[in-house]
């Protein structure tokens, strides 16, 4: 009824889940706006008695950071939960200069007694990564107390996505558009000692420039080159070469184009043939 109010209820069970909860829910209704995202966020403490992974003499329930996919609008926080097994106190220390320019990575209790836990956290900033796409690193640490001795790694990993939800209509109408000719490049028959150029044709039919903002690339792919920045109404290419050594039969590998095209975000085209000894 006009005026009236409501509210959407959601339940989520926290069962076999140790890290933080994001999770995005879409609400259509016949009303302006038409759509509506609402984002559910909290922290799931992880279970003291589940810590099934070794690194050196620390037990962990895990041994990184992995976000999945980041938007460039979120600040995220996760942790890990450690406990320090061995027969000494530990001081623990990170590689301050391998932690990512978007993260915080400190350690809880920094100096950690005999049988005591503890957590690492780990925060990230999605505006200040830098990139859009898949990102991966690696910290080490170690035991001051052992310096000689590098207890193991925090891997950290995460998808950087680009937030289109806030988008006003007028945005939205004058944005960047994306139309590839074809999405999927046969290149028939070749040698297992052949390299392979492919190319692929796209179209900007928007209203502003269309950006590739990052192409992710599968096994035997590399990129050649290709046309960053294109300006609507303006058509771009990607070439790529495929390394055929060591492969053999049916052949299929795919390519991801990251752009900032609010509709086609993440494009996948396919590579395909057959790789037969000549």
């Amino acid at each position: 009824m006009p005026g009236a109010k409501g509210f959407v209820m959601i339940e989520f069970d926290p069962k076999n889940r140790s890290k933080v909860f994001h999770k995005s829910v879409k609400v259509s209704t016949n009303g302006n706006p038409r759509e509506a995202v609402l984002r559910i966020k909290g922290y799931i403490i992880p279970d003291p008695t589940n810590l099934r992974k070794r690194i050196g003499e620390l037990q962990v329930n895990r041994a990184e950071f992995n976000y999945g996919e980041l938007l460039d609008t979120e600040i995220r926080v996760d942790s890990i939960m450690i406990r320090n097994n061995g027969d000494t106190e530990m001081s623990l220390k990170l590689a301050d200069e391998e932690i990512p320019a978007n993260m915080e990575i400190e350690f809880a209790q920094p100096k950690l007694g005999v049988g005591e836990t503890s957590f690492i956290y780990g925060r990230i900033w999605g505006d200040k990564a830098g990139k859009y796409g898949f990102s991966r690193a690696r910290v080490k640490f170690w035991d001051e107390n052992n310096p000689d001795k590098t207890l193991g790694n925090i891997q950290i990993s995460y998808s950087q996505k680009e937030d289109f939800s806030a988008w006003t209509n007028e945005q939205k109408s004058n944005a960047p558009g994306l139309r590839f000719k074809q999405t999927t490049y046969n290149f028939g028959e070749a040698s297992y000692a052949d390299s392979v150029v492919c190319e692929f044709s796209f179209s900007n039919p928007g209203k502003s420039d269309l950006i590739i903002r990052d192409i992710r690339l599968s096994s035997f792919v590399k990129v050649l080159s290709y046309d960053e920045s294109v300006p609507a109404g303006g058509e771009g290419k990607l070439s790529f070469v495929i390394n055929l050594e060591r492969a053999v039969g049916d052949f299929i590998r795919y390519v991801t184009v990251i752009t900032n095209c609010p509709t086609q975000n993440s494009k996948r085209l396919t590579i395909k043939g057959k790789v037969i000894d000549k």
